[in-house]
C-alpha cells in the first residue's frame, strides 16, 4: 500500500508541469478552452454568466471587443473567477444571474486554476474542505485538460471573438414545468454582492441583464434580483421581451439563433442609452 500511495504521490507531481503546459493551449470547451480565452481576450465588454448568458448574448451583435465568458451549468461563483483572471480594465460587465442545484458541486471547472488569484480560492473554498482537498492533487485538478489539449493544438488565440453558442427552433415550446417557484439558495446573494463589489473595484460598469425568458417559475427569483440591484446597478429587464413561442425560444430557458440575434442588437441600444442607476 506505501508503494502505491509513493507512486501515485511522484505520478502526481510529474504529472502537473505537463498538464498544465498543454492546458495554455486550449482554446475551446467550457472548462479549460474558456477560462484561457477569458485570461487573453482584451476586452472592453465581459458577459458572465450560465448557458443564458453563451447563447442568448451574441458578441457580434453587442459591439467590438466582446468576450463571452458564459458557461453552461455555471452559476456566479464561476463568474467571478472570469472576472478576477480577465486583463479588462473598466469597460462593462453584462451579468446574467442564474443558479442551479448542487451549484458548488459544480466548482471543480475552476480547481485547475487554484492558488491563481484570492478571489479563485475563495471561490473553491466554497465547495467545502473535501474539495479544496482533492484539488491539491495535480492528477484531480489537471486530468481533464489533456484530450482537450491534445485536439487544440493548432486553435487560434482569438477565437473569443467569436464565443457564441446557437440553438434551432423547436417545433413547439415545451409546456411550463409543473412545480413551485424556484428559489435560490443563500449563497446565491452573497456571490452576487461579491461579484457587484469586484466589478465596481476594477473600475468596470456592472450591468445585471436578465436575457429574456419563458419559465414563469422563475419570476420570483427575477424580480428579488431586480429588487436588490436597484439603484445599486444598471438593471436591465428584458425577460418579457419575447413571447414564449417557437419562433423566438430553442427551450423556455434559452433563445433560438434568430432570437439571440436580434435581441442581443436590442441590448446594445439599451446600453448605448445614458442611464442612472
Amino acid at each position: 500500500m506505501l508503494i502505491a500511495l509513493l507512486a501515485l504521490a511522484a505520478l502526481d507531481i510529474a504529472w502537473g508541469p505537463a498538464a498544465a503546459a498543454l492546458e495554455s493551449r486550449v482554446r475551446s470547451g467550457s472548462v479549460v478552452g474558456v477560462f484561457n480565452l477569458v485570461r487573453e481576450a482584451r476586452s472592453e465588454t465581459l458577459v458572465i454568466g450560465s448557458s443564458r448568458a453563451y447563447i442568448n448574448f451574441v458578441p457580434a451583435e453587442l459591439g467590438d471587443a466582446v468576450m463571452n465568458a458564459g458557461v453552461n451549468g455555471q452559476g456566479l461563483a464561476t463568474g467571478r473567477v472570469m472576472l478576477s483572471i480577465s486583463p479588462q480594465s473598466g469597460g462593462t460587465v453584462l451579468i446574467d444571474p442564474m443558479f442551479f442545484e448542487e451549484e458548488l458541486a459544480r466548482l471543480s471547472a475552476v480547481h485547475h486554476l487554484r492558488g491563481l488569484n484570492p478571489v479563485v480560492d475563495d471561490v473553491i473554498a466554497l465547495a467545502g474542505w473535501r474539495e479544496s482537498l482533492k484539488c491539491r492533487s495535480n492528477l484531480y485538478a489537471h486530468a481533464h485538460a489533456v484530450i482537450p489539449a491534445l485536439i487544440n493544438l493548432r486553435a487560434r488565440a482569438d477565437a473569443w471573438q467569436s464565443r457564441h453558442g446557437s440553438l434551432a427552433s423547436p417545433a413547439a415550446l415545451p409546456p411550463v414545468p409543473e412545480g413551485p417557484a424556484l428559489v435560490p439558495p443563500a449563497s446565491f446573494w452573497t456571490q452576487l454582492d461579491r461579484l457587484l463589489d469586484e466589478v465596481a473595484a476594477r473600475g468596470a460598469r456592472p450591468v445585471v441583464v436578465i436575457s429574456p425568458i419563458a419559465n414563469p417559475r422563475y419570476d420570483a427569483f427575477l424580480d428579488e434580483v431586480v429588487r436588490r440591484c436597484h439603484g445599486r446597478c444598471l438593471v436591465i429587464d428584458d425577460r418579457a421581451y419575447f413571447p414564449p413561442t417557437a419562433g423566438h425560444f430553442a427551450d423556455r430557458m434559452h433563445l433560438n439563433a434568430p432570437g439571440a440575434r436580434t435581441w442581443s442588437r436590442r441590448l446594445r441600444t439599451l446600453l448605448d442609452k445614458p442611464h442612472n442607476p
